[in-house]
């Protein structure tokens, strides 16, 4: 099939195919008779009778030329999509015009000149994408005249995404980069990259057309991911995550997409959970009514604000006070200590976990254990305490002892 449009000159596409006009016999009388004139076209532009076949990544060039042959060099030659407003490549008199060249398409088309004298019109496309599937049109003008013809490319996205052959193996507090390839390589900074954990509404980050997108990253990934982009022209789909946690071992899945085309690739990560809970490796002696700060940390030092931090007497249904992912929760907490406790929220970000205990009383004297879970880790320390003081002087610190007198009489 020869995809061709005849060039027409302009001035006689104004005229009907047939044209009519009144020719005088003689002074009184009229006779109408019909002329034809036929609308010759200057040339045709004559592409492929079959779609071209190419794989991603290859370069690819798109063949058209005008019949009959002409010096084509001072010709307006337009390489366009859809229509003219989505240029692939504009071509005139000599010149390569930008000005009004898709984004997709800077930096990776040539108009072959060499053809040009003997009226070729061919376009060269290097480092084919999936998105470049589809239909061209090459267009050309010459004064009043113009033609076109379609080119059909089919691109074959064989890609992969690659990740790699062995789970990677790093500890609490550490960065890390997890690595992932397109094969064969090619540019990516135009594709949609979507880190996830084990669904795609579980995003740890998200990367499209050289932005990120952050309004549905995981609240614990806020912050602390990065897509490397110095690979991404070549290839590379590498996340970086910064202050690695012990909930964040697990497996992660990198995803490709681009347009109908669909990638992806599984990294595992073990996160060695080798943090310990830290407590004073003394007692703490203080008096009645006197507040107090029991002190704890995570060692290596690391941001705890996601943690399970639970602070309890002897067992986990004693609990003093229980801290889980940025809330305080008090459903489970002694009624002695309603009120009375507040988790220090200055050093949660540096891994300190230190309870502030208020009004102590001489029932406060004892051991407190300091808990914390991130996932399958645990961890804990010990504090004990020293509260010197009567009874006498707790009851009147609580308002009691007042109650009392007034209750007995005195």
């Amino acid at each position: 099939m020869d995809h061709s449009v005849a060039a027409v000159p302009q001035e006689l596409a104004l005229f009907s195919r047939s044209l009519h006009a009144n020719i005088a016999y003689g002074p009184e009388s009229w006779s109408r008779v019909q002329v034809t004139v036929a609308a010759t076209p200057d040339f045709s532009v004559v592409g492929p009778d079959h779609p071209l076949q190419v794989t991603v990544v290859q370069d690819i060039v798109l063949p058209c030329h005008l019949s009959p042959s002409m010096e084509a060099r001072s010709l307006d030659i337009r390489w366009i999509r859809h229509q003219a407003s989505e240029t692939v490549h504009h071509y005139r008199n000599g010149e390569d015009l930008y000005s009004e060249q898709l984004r997709e398409y800077v930096g990776r088309t040539e108009l072959v000149r060499d053809g040009l004298s003997s009226g070729r019109l061919d376009l060269r496309i290097s480092g084919l994408r999936p998105c470049d599937d589809g239909q061209y049109i090459c267009t050309v003008t010459d004064g009043a005249s113009y033609g076109e013809a379609t080119v059909d490319v089919e691109v074959a996205a064989d890609f992969s995404v690659v990740g790699p052959d062995h789970s990677l193996q790093v500890t609490v507090g550490q960065d890390i980069v997890l690595p992932c390839h397109l094969s064969p390589s090619m540019d990516t900074q135009s594709l949609d990259i979507r880190w996830i954990r084990h669904q795609a509404s579980e995003t740890v980050h998200h990367y499209r057309n050289r932005e990120d997108l952050y309004s549905e990253q995981l609240r614990e990934y806020v912050g602390r991911t990065e897509l490397v982009r110095d690979g991404l022209s070549s290839g590379r789909l590498d996340l970086r995550i910064s202050g690695l946690r012990p909930c964040d071992d697990g497996q992660y899945v990198c995803t490709v997409t681009d347009g109908a085309s669909y990638g992806e690739a599984t990294v595992d990560v073990e996160v060695a959970a080798d943090f310990s809970v830290v407590g004073p490796d003394h007692s703490l002696q203080v008096t009645v009514v006197q507040d107090i700060v029991l002190p704890c940390h995570l060692s290596p030092s690391m941001d705890t604000q996601s943690l399970d931090i639970r602070w309890i007497r002897h067992q986990a249904s004693e609990t003093v006070h229980h801290y889980r992912n940025r809330e305080d929760l008090y459903s489970e907490q002694l009624r002695e200590y309603v009120g009375r406790t507040e988790l220090v929220r200055d050093g949660l970000s540096s891994g300190r976990l230190d309870l502030r205990i208020s009004g102590l009383r001489p029932c406060d004297d004892g051991q407190y254990v300091c808990t914390v879970t991130d996932g399958a880790s645990y961890g804990e320390a010990t504090v004990d305490v020293e509260v010197a003081g009567d009874l006498a002087r707790c009851l009147e610190a609580l308002g009691l002892l007042e109650q009392r007198r007034v209750s007995g009489g005195e």
